[in-house]
């Protein structure tokens, strides 16, 4: 008994760190609930529980149940009036029953299903006019005024024998008050958890960090809080003197966020498209736009002369302006401004031809000011503050969709009730009378100036200045590269010239702080392709005490006094949102106008500034010749009838020519939305039950996909296989390695579909989603995984999840009770549009490629690949093969030579290698005279097929290429975890399995590896070295973590799913491993 408690105690502590940033100090082990709190809350007769009174399979049940419950129910548990729980006879059937039925109740009450319990997923109340025909059932124990539209099979894990048992113990109302009130999670393997009752997990969030330990707060941190909270004051003040506008959305103090939590992404910059413009009216040239677009908030106002498109009413008391909507601009008279592409060419926003708009009686030009301070600065006028939608989660997942980007999505949406510019505009208009703060007059002048140097601005002349075409950037004759790029430094001085000839300096108050922005604006400029920066860190070394425009009007007879803690947070509340301005309205869209911003192939995560008109000239031939041989042209009334729709390419530059990518994965636009209201998923969302169903059938049956390996775990095992039956130490083996030419564009589609169609066996097919929660770099990390069944099957949860868990660690795995039947012809009729009627026909899976080489393999290479003495190993389109016999590799070079014309299958031979001598006819194979062989990234030794990690790639390229630095928060305790992520990869059991290896290998592969993560170390260290360096006794403790954590590492392995399997050992003990 105390073995099996003792066991069960010690396998729910790591877990409970993930259940305790769920329910802090609120969830017990079932037994410790049942002795702690149901004392407190029922009455239960001769509750008397002790684990040794018990056998084995009661004490582990209560023990490897856990039972939590939310904050705020213990909160409310105090002074409550204890109930009676006594046994009444009913069977735990029943009492789940009437759980169910008040649950469900509750679920109609609920806003949202996922404040539900999961119990009652699948279950829903009868109409009032069939509960009659339900007495019987009720009375029988069944459900009343409920029924089961869906089968939900943890309600059959709350229905067993150990739940009868904790019946008989503590009884009906206390048994209730658990599966009705609580959450409930039972123990699998590997500290990990299914979920049986509560709320999803996967739909709650968490209160505090999982990994890292709070630090205590800093002074800087406590005088951050003094700040938010008299800030907080200060907005409640100004706020009860003047009433929010109607229209107006709930106002948001930027005190409930930090500098950190306010993100510019760099992925906003990326792939953007060309605007482009008539250079005549009477010219067809398109021009590519450069500069600001052209639908920009400044550019809304420009210096033009009189004309008639505009009417004025002389009876108005003050200036009023009378607009012309065919016209499609607006004028103001006796003015030198207009404001261009503003109106829609339909009444919309109670606004309707010739509609009279009042404009102040002063200048146009301070009338324009007025309206674009509303922009930099909303929350000072009671506007949706746009820092708050950067920092949410959603938003900024949706770039460029700011509320105050100054950006229109098209050309006529001035007004239009759409995202961005025109919720502004909306907003705006209920709060046209409302006068500006007093402390925003100065800087209404200096907006002014703004609008004045924004069209003095040479934005062209500069791009040339700065950022010069190349010598060989010419249209014809053209051989594209990736010198053909601006540099850093170029981008980052046309960026920073732009700044200075248009923000006036008076609003940085100083040339130390026009400085610190500019270096900002560089680091932006240089960031790799997932990294982000914060407001926080743009504004650290700004001074705000050196902007004078910041300081209010002093009131009369007032004396000069140091400004207080509110004033202060006051200042940094307007500088905030003045640089957020900046970067999001000003920064980012000169970059995105004037640069195509690319990723590079042989260059990982660093980018590329290309022009924008030196990226058309390049990209021009290439897609001319993608539309015209790979490409076909259809009818635009084929895509909506398509399952599958669309999907869009782009091209990614390389060393020399570029490579057309196809991005499945994006969410595809229907017709008339734009770009930032996107369909509900993409042709990947689509295919994923087809996906799943052939993954199950390749593990029904493995023959059908022949020597098709994805990933390590699979190349590991195949390798270890045949060498512990068929290899001994004293034998010499033959490789060879073949590629297949342009496999994805070579693949018969036809064939294809009819591997395909032989491949589905089952008739009907279930396809189950689950969610997954487990911990990563201190935070929750959730997912949801879909797996395919037979349509027989409806296999219990807890089942799946055990069988789940053996792969898993410390996680709690969550069923969405979501289940959908597939029937067989839906899903070859989907990918068979997939493969003959998919608008890009280079795309095929993993699984429809490892089918179709694996039937080519049976028909073709079987006397060759079955033969005991050799192994075939195909990842993708890579072949290895690996024989005792010199004879036997020859006749599979050979015969791959020789390609099969009924698969369209040739190989590429300049990517062809043998570790022997062979000629074919009067041509010599490419040979290798190394021990190590290699192959997908491994080296393989062809004497004692020993593995190694492949760096050769690090000989060209840089390894700061592959990293990304994480600057918004916590840089410490981020910079930790990179480094132990950047461990795991090479510590796979294939690198460390001293039976596979010999021990001098996995010696070589240990210290490989924590070479490559010390010039890692380097590269990040370099990354932080003047802003924000580490102290010597944090690197220190840095690089002792890593050593601890790669042992663990190496025991971790060995005892995996993966590694017990194959029967995976690692010699290596920590002394040596710190040696």
């Amino acid at each position: 008994m105390k073995r099996a408690r003792t066991r069960s105690l010690g396998q729910q502590q790591r877990p409970s760190a993930l259940l305790q940033a769920y329910f802090p100090n609120c969830h017990w082990t079932l037994y410790d609930y049942i002795v702690q709190v149901i004392p407190k809350r029922f009455e239960v007769h001769n509750l008397t529980l002790h684990l040794s009174d018990l056998n084995e399979r009661q004490s582990v049940f209560l023990t490897e149940i856990i039972v939590a419950e939310p904050t705020d129910c213990t909160q409310k548990a105090t002074g409550i009036t204890v109930q009676k729980s006594s046994r009444s006879g009913r069977s735990i059937g029943e009492i789940v029953n009437r759980v169910l039925e008040g649950s469900v109740k509750d679920k109609n009450a609920q806003k949202s299903l996922n404040d539900c319990s999961i119990l009652t997923y699948g279950y829903r109340s009868i109409n009032i006019n069939r509960r009659a025909s339900h007495a019987a059932n009720y009375a029988a124990g069944h459900l009343f005024g409920v029924e089961n539209y869906f089968p939900n099979t943890l309600v059959n894990s709350v229905k067993t024998a150990d739940w009868e048992f904790l019946l008989d113990l503590i009884g009906d109302a206390a048994v209730a008050h658990i599966l009705q009130n609580t959450f409930v999670f039972q123990y699998l393997s590997n500290n990990t958890y299914c979920q049986l009752s509560g709320s999803p997990l996967t739909e709650l969030q968490t209160t505090r960090s999982i990994t890292f330990a709070k630090r205590p707060r800093l002074r800087s941190q406590r005088r951050d809080s003094i700040e938010t909270e008299t800030m907080r004051l200060t907005c409640e003040r100004e706020k009860a003197g003047s009433p929010e506008p109607p229209a107006v959305r709930t106002h948001i103090s930027l005190a409930s966020l930090k500098g950190t939590e306010v993100i510019f992404d760099r992925s906003r910059t990326l792939y953007a498209r060309p605007l482009y413009e008539k250079s005549s009216r009477y010219c067809d040239i398109a021009k590519i736009w450069l500069g600001l677009p052209r639908d920009h908030i400044l550019n809304r106002y420009q210096p033009v002369s009189f004309t008639e498109n505009c009417l004025y009413d002389s009876e108005a008391t003050e200036t009023s302006v009378i607009l012309d909507f065919d016209a499609n601009e607006v004028q103001f008279k006796g003015s030198n401004l207009q404001v261009s592409d503003a109106l829609p060419t339909s009444p919309i926003a109670n606004v309707t031809t010739h509609s009279t708009i009042i404009v102040p009686s002063q200048s146009p030009l301070d009338f324009a000011a007025q309206h674009i301070i509303k922009y930099i600065f909303p929350q000072q006028f009671r506007l949706q503050p746009s820092i708050q939608q950067a920092a949410t989660p959603t938003n900024r997942s949706k770039s460029f969709t700011r509320a105050t980007s100054g950006l229109s999505r098209t050309a006529n949406t001035f007004l239009q009730d759409s995202q961005g510019d025109a919720h502004r505009e909306q907003e705006i208009m209920h709060i046209r009378s409302t006068k500006i703060p007093p402390r925003l007059r100065i800087a209404v002048s200096m907006v002014a100036s703004m609008i004045k140097l924004h069209h003095k601005c040479q934005y062209a002349a500069l791009l040339n200045h700065h950022c010069p075409q190349k010598a060989n950037t010419s249209r014809d004759g053209m051989s594209p590269t990736l010198a053909d790029c601006s540099s850093y430094y170029e981008v980052s001085c046309y960026i920073r010239s732009c700044l200075k000839r248009t923000v006036p300096d008076a609003f940085w108050g100083s040339t130390a702080n026009r400085e610190v922005i500019f270096k900002s604006v560089d680091l932006f400029v240089r960031l790799r392709r997932f990294e982000s920066i914060s407001l926080h860190t743009i504004l650290q070394g700004f001074k705000t005490s050196d902007c004078s425009w910041l300081v209010p009007p002093p009131k009369p007879g007032g004396k000069a006094v140091l400004p207080s803690p509110c004033e202060l947070a006051k200042r940094k509340e307007l500088i905030e949102e003045f640089v957020f301005w900046v970067f999001d309205s000003l920064v980012i869209p000169l970059i995105r106008t004037c640069f195509y911003v690319t990723d590079s192939g042989p260059h990982r995560n660093r980018i590329f500034y290309y022009r924008q008109d030196v990226w058309a000239l390049i990209s021009e031939p290439y897609m001319k010749d993608l539309t015209t041989n790979a490409l076909e042209k259809i009818d635009p009334k084929q895509v909506n009838r398509s399952h599958l729709g669309y999907s869009y390419v782009r091209l990614l530059p390389k060393d020399e020519g570029v490579r057309p990518i196809i991005n499945l994965r994006r969410r595809q636009r229907p017709p008339g939305v734009n770009d930032y209201d996107m369909g509900p998923t993409s042709i990947n969302g689509i295919l994923t039950n087809a996906l799943q169903i052939l993954g199950y059938e390749k593990s029904m049956q493995p023959e059908k996909a022949g020597a098709s390996v994805l990933g390590l775990n699979e190349i590991y095992s195949h390798i270890k296989r045949w060498k512990d039956a068929h290899y001994r130490a004293s034998e010499r083996l033959y490789f060879a390695k073949v590629d297949i030419a342009a496999c994805f564009d070579s693949i018969d589609q036809d064939k294809l579909c009819n591997i395909i169609q032989d491949i589905l066996r089952e008739d009907e097919y279930l396809v189950q989603k689950y969610g997954v929660i487990h911990p990563s770099a201190g935070k929750i990390k959730k997912s949801y995984v879909k797996s395919a069944l037979n349509g027989d099957e409806f296999p219990q949860f807890t089942t799946v999840a055990a069988s789940v868990a053996q792969t898993l660690r410390n996680a709690v795995l969550v069923d969405q009770v979501l289940y959908r039947y597939e029937d067989k012809g839906t899903i070859l009729e989907l990918l068979s549009q997939h493969i003959n009627e998919n608008i890009i026909k280079t795309s095929c899976s993993n699984f429809l490629d490892s089918f179709f080489y694996g039937d080519m393999e049976k028909r073709k290479l079987a006397p060759i690949s079955e033969r005991p003495d050799s192994v075939l190993l195909r990842y993708i389109d890579d072949f290895l093969f690996i024989s005792k016999d010199k004879t036997v590799v020859e006749s599979f070079v050979r015969a791959m030579y020789k390609g099969f014309p009924e698969y369209n299958c040739t190989i590429n031979p300049k990517k062809t290698l043998v570790n022997f001598d062979m000629t074919i006819g009067d041509q010599a194979i490419p040979c290798t005279k190394e021990t190590d062989f290699p192959w997908c990234g491994l080296l393989i030794n062809a004497s004692t097929l020993g593995v190694r990690g492949d760096y050769a790639r690090y000989d060209t390229a840089f390894v700061s290429d592959g990293l990304t630095i994480d600057r918004v928060r916590n840089p410490g305790d981020a910079f930790k975890h990179k480094l132990m992520q950047m461990l795991k990869a090479k510590f796979h059991p294939i690198y460390i399995d001293t039976t596979l290896s010999t021990k001098r290998t996995v010696c070589t592969n240990i210290y490989e590896n924590y070479h490559l993560c010390a010039m890692r170390f380097h590269v990040y260290l370099k990354e932080f070295k003047s802003a924000q360096p580490f102290s010597d006794r944090f690197l220190f403790e840095a690089i002792m973590s890593l050593l601890s954590f790669g042992y663990v590492l190496l025991r971790s392995r060995t005892s995996s799913f993966s590694g017990r399997a194959s029967g995976c050992q690692c010699e290596i003990g920590s002394h040596e491993l710190s040696w």
